[in-house]
């Protein structure tokens, strides 16, 4: 209760300055909250965020002040000071310049590009680094729109876009346009043909991009920088939970591949949301590799949301940091922090998301670019001197300085070589499409992201943990320049039987694997295959898939026995699971044959995440009794 009475009291501060709030319950009752809220007077419900699922159930409303009282009476007596009321702040792309709507679009792209030069030395690479491309990628782009027919973009395979906002009214664009530029930029960053990573690492396939939308427009075009809602962003990664959570159905983990690239940040410095905070660590643990900018605030990198996802929170007691853990709640709804908050990226905070600071594409990452937009004097603790250094939220840093990125500008009227007209909502516009260069971290965390994709294109079965440790380099300094690992000479990034299981945990329905199911010789699929063979054959425990099991067959015209069955692409070496053929003259006394000769077929799309391998033992014709087995076992 202590905790909830300091949050009002905040609340009544900032009142007269925010009539637009977030409200939220610990239960799945939606409709009663609602009709609570609705009961309290004049209020205006803008967004329901009803996601049982995701343990979410809240709405923003709009509130005017003489009803704000009202509003948390209403709320206490419905639930007894269990809720949560606070304000839903803004927030904007955190892109740094290069977004004046009225900046000149250059018809096409630069002759250099520093950043990708930095990043990919003698590029373009004329042929893909070794190593299958294998699963399909979902890349999801959140925030203003794609301009899915810029040429710089073309050949991209595209998903239907995912919206938040209105289908149809006034002042929304469907996902595939972008009046802004701002993730047709990010776009660009990651798979242009002319700006993109991707392209420079000589491949762009298996690669779906998916915009989300949770930005609307001024009716007359007119802004610099959108604006929308955090309740608008949380809305928007929920949805792409709920998207995810079908991909999680089918079976295999190469199939479920997901790189989420996010580069805005609240409007306010140094606030928290955790709800939106939340989501994006339910993201993470999910499986999907969260690339974030770190924020362009001067001297508060990683301190907003969700810059600051990923990281433990906790109370400050006169400028030392308490003891007890206040975010990620245990157990608990999440609540927005008050201003005597500071913040720790200690412990598993620490291993969370990919959050990335900009640099000016030299050697040396020092120094972000300095200016009042892109942040400068790193290390250095917040203004108002809260927790450690803001700045050691920042996992690595990327080039984010006079980027190179295809620009579209969104007109009315038409004018010089603009395409179109296309209708949206029966409104008339024009496009000029071209290339522009622009600052900031937004470019930094997309540049992370194509990199992790690549590395997953590879990797398909890889963790957000793998692909994270992947792209950090070593060293004491917790400030990394992005420097892209050697493709051809990627870790294997093995998966355990423990950590196999892991994954699999986290992706099935809640408590599949409770009660003996997780153990090695248990099958809680029911398809006769124990776990430690599922393990080894990279099947999915989920699923009856007992067609990639192994299979022994004799040959007796060739005197030859055949095993056939699949070998997993993530089992580390030495593998925990043992496979060999054996003899004996009589049933009790067991000699090891060997694993005979070996053949592989490359993987196909029927084979889970295994090689289908053969293994020939050929049998010397004796007239000794001789008998045989296909032995697999398992280290304790």
């Amino acid at each position: 209760m202590n905790r909830i009475l300091l949050i009002l009291t905040l609340l009544c501060a900032i009142a007269g300055a925010q009539n637009r709030f977030i409200i939220r319950v610990n239960d799945n009752d939606n409709a009663r909250l609602i009709n609570t809220i609705l009961s309290a007077g004049n209020i205006t419900i803008v967004r329901n965020l009803d996601f049982p699922g995701q343990q979410l159930n809240a709405v923003a409303a709009i509130v005017d002040n003489a009803t704000l009282n009202q509003l948390r009476n209403a709320l206490d007596v419905q639930y007894v000071g269990n809720f949560l009321l606070a304000p839903d702040p803004p927030i904007n792309p955190t892109e740094g310049s290069g977004d004046s709507l009225g900046a000149p679009v250059s018809p096409g792209p630069p002759p250099s590009n520093a950043a990708l030069d930095h990043l990919v030395p003698g590029r373009p690479v004329t042929a893909p680094p070794a190593g299958p491309i294998q699963g399909d990628i979902i890349v999801d782009i959140v925030g203003t729109g794609i301009d899915q027919s810029h040429p710089d973009l073309a050949g991209l395979l595209f998903e239907a876009p995912l919206s938040v906002m209105p289908a149809s009214g006034g002042g929304f664009l469907p996902g595939d346009l972008d009046y802004h530029n701002h993730e047709t930029r990010i776009a660009g960053c990651f798979a242009g043909s002319n700006t993109g990573l991707l392209t420079a690492l000589g491949t762009r396939s298996n690669l779906n991009i998916r915009s989300v939308l949770c930005y609307g427009k001024p009716p007359d075009l007119s802004a610099t920088v959108p604006t929308t809602f955090t309740s608008d962003c949380i809305a928007a990664i929920a949805e792409i939970l709920l998207a995810h959570e079908d991909r999680l159905n089918n079976p295999y983990l190469r199939n479920h591949g997901a790189v989420m690239c996010f580069s805005h940040s609240v409007e306010v410095p140094n606030t928290r949301v955790g709800d939106l905070d939340a989501l994006f660590d339910l993201a993470w643990e999910r499986g999907i590799i969260t690339s974030i900018s770190a924020g362009n605030f001067v001297g508060t990198a990683a301190a907003s949301s969700p810059g600051g996802a990923g990281e433990w929170v906790v109370f400050d007691d006169g400028g030392g940091l308490a003891g007890q853990r206040y975010w990620p709640p245990l157990g608990a709804p999440s609540f927005d922090l008050p201003g005597s908050v500071g913040f720790e990226n200690t412990g598993d905070g620490a291993d969370y998301h990919l959050k990335t600071g900009a640099h000016d594409n030299a050697t040396d990452p020092a120094p972000w670019k300095l200016s009042e937009a892109i942040g400068s004097a790193l290390n250095t603790p917040n203004p108002e001197g809260l927790g450690p250094a803001m700045n050691s939220g920042v996992d690595l840093f990327a080039p984010g300085e006079n980027i190179p990125v295809p620009a579209t500008r969104l007109r009315p009227n038409p004018g010089g070589d603009h395409v179109g007209p296309i209708t949206v909502d029966g409104s008339t516009y024009y496009l000029k499409q071209g290339y522009q260069t622009g600052t900031g971290t937004s470019y930094s965390a997309a540049f992370t992201a194509a990199a992790a994709a690549r590395i997953l294109q590879m990797r398909p079965w890889a963790s957000p943990a793998q692909i994270r440790a992947a792209l950090l380099s070593p060293g004491d300094s917790p400030f990394n320049l992005l420097t892209l690992p050697d493709l051809n000479a990627l870790d294997p990034m093995s998966l355990t039987y423990a950590a196999w299981l892991e994954r699999y945990t986290k992706i099935a329905v809640f408590g599949y694997f409770d009660e003996g199911a997780a153990g090695k010789s248990a099958d809680p699929d029911g398809d006769n295959v124990p776990n430690f063979i599922e393990y080894l054959c990279g099947m999915d425990p989920r699923f009856k898939d007992p067609r990639h099991a192994p299979q022994v067959n004799y040959d007796a015209d060739a005197l030859k026995l055949v095993a056939t069955m699949q070998l997993a692409a993530y089992l580390p070496d030495p593998a925990e699971v043992i496979w060999q053929f054996q003899h004996s003259p009589d049933l009790e006394n067991w000699t090891s044959a060997g694993q005979g000769d070996l053949e592989f077929a490359p993987q196909t799309e029927d084979n889970g995440d295994g090689l289908t391998m053969t293994a020939t033992l050929s049998i010397d014709p004796v007239e000794t009794k001789r008998f045989f087995r296909f032995q697999i076992t398992t280290t304790p």
